[in-house]
């Protein structure tokens, strides 16, 4: 009897009681792509942490805005400003965060007073004239370093400075005019609307995977939720 019994007995290694059994990563997928819905509060942070910086580019008659620009930026471009060995944790996130958040924003120029000519992203393709042509080659149109995007604005024109040969490849990608009468403006690329959203950039930034077919047989909506967790996980 204790023969037959043993043949139905599993001889596999026991199962661990330490350690997950499923990888977080995968946990923190939506539920049409096989995960439970949940989300990283790491990568939540990190979208949240883009928010203070939308507001600061776009909102500069706030009171924090205000301050920043004159206390942390003193006329420095956002967008090239070192990170400081000493500062407050909030100030360095937000700093950290313009490596994915200038991707996803697009510059319209109007008056260009609050653009900065070489050092900002602010031509169609998302580059910086500064990555493109030397700092040698730049000083031969007369302009400084810290020059703004309005020193080649006239009214509803450009002028394009001049003796560089290499920039007029640059010049030639601008498919827009100027507005002198209207103040540079900021459009994300995750919204209609062109005002950041978290949600719109937790979409952009997570990473995405295959959508699985099987997600409404288990997240129907008479689930119950630990067979569905069990399931899924």
């Amino acid at each position: 009897m204790e023969s037959i019994l043993s043949a139905f007995i599993w001889k596999g290694p026991s199962m661990q009681t330490t350690g997950a059994k499923v990888a977080w990563a995968k946990i923190c997928r939506p539920v049409q792509e096989g995960g439970l819905g949940l989300k990283s509060i790491s990568h939540w942070n990190r979208v949240a942490v883009g928010k203070l910086l939308w507001g600061l580019i776009t909102n500069k008659t706030s009171l924090w805005a205000s301050w920043i620009h004159t206390v942390r930026l003193r006329g420095r471009s956002f967008w090239n400003v070192q990170i400081p060995n000493s500062c407050s944790w909030s100030w360095r996130q937000i700093l950290h965060a313009r490596n994915w958040c200038k991707h996803h924003i697009r510059w319209c120029i109007g008056n260009g007073e609050s653009s900065f000519l070489w050092q900002d992203n602010w031509l169609p393709s998302g580059s910086e004239i500064g990555n493109i042509i030397s700092p040698r080659q730049l000083a031969h149109t007369g302009l400084s370093w810290n020059a703004k995007v309005a020193e080649i604005v006239r009214g509803r024109a450009w002028q394009f400075p001049t003796g560089v040969s290499s920039l007029d490849t640059v010049w030639q990608t601008i498919d827009y005019l100027p507005n002198s009468n209207q103040e540079d403006t900021f459009l994300w690329k995750g919204t209609s609307s062109g005002i950041y959203t978290i949600q719109s950039a937790w979409e952009l930034t997570r990473p995405h995977h295959n959508t699985c077919m099987a997600h409404e047989f288990i997240w129907h909506v008479g689930h119950i939720p630990r067979q569905a967790f069990i399931v899924c996980g």
